[in-house]
């Protein structure tokens, strides 16, 4: 009978340790899940642009992002749109959308897919303004 009540004891003791470890290693788990979670939207939402062109800007996102900028402003806002044209560095242009406020050009940017008045992506001063249209027809040519 004693053998037995001490049986018990030691089986439910290692009951109560494994339900100790299982509960462990479950928080352990959903603490990991929960902090990549975190840092993957963190580290998402907190780049930079040049972080997503690259750190010469050389990848052509600026071109698609320029055409939906300036195609959304203008169905949105029924106002000229143009696409800015800068020199960055040998060999490499960046192209930004601008739209037309009714007194003033700016810039724009899509942030999310949401496009709004924005500040130049670079330093450098457009050396052309181009049509959207006309633009859109000079980007077809580097399609192949």
């Amino acid at each position: 009978m004693i053998y037995l009540v001490g049986m018990r004891e030691r089986e439910r003791e290692r009951g109560r340790r494994h339900e100790k470890r299982t509960s462990y290693l479950f928080i352990s788990i959903a603490c990991a899940v929960i902090g990549l979670y975190v840092f993957s939207l963190l580290w998402g939402c907190g780049m930079s642009y040049k972080q997503i062109v690259g750190a010469d800007g050389v990848d052509g996102y600026c071109v698609p992002e320029s055409i939906y900028s300036a195609w959304t402003w203008e169905n949105k806002t029924k106002q000229p749109v143009r696409i800015a044209v800068s020199h960055i560095s040998k060999g490499v242009d960046h192209a930004q959308a601008q739209g037309w406020t009714g007194s003033a050009w700016i810039y724009l940017t899509s942030l999310n897919g949401v496009v709004r008045p924005w500040k130049r992506h670079f330093d450098a001063e457009p050396y052309r303004y181009v049509e959207l249209d006309e633009w859109i027809q000079e980007q077809k040519q580097w399609r192949r």
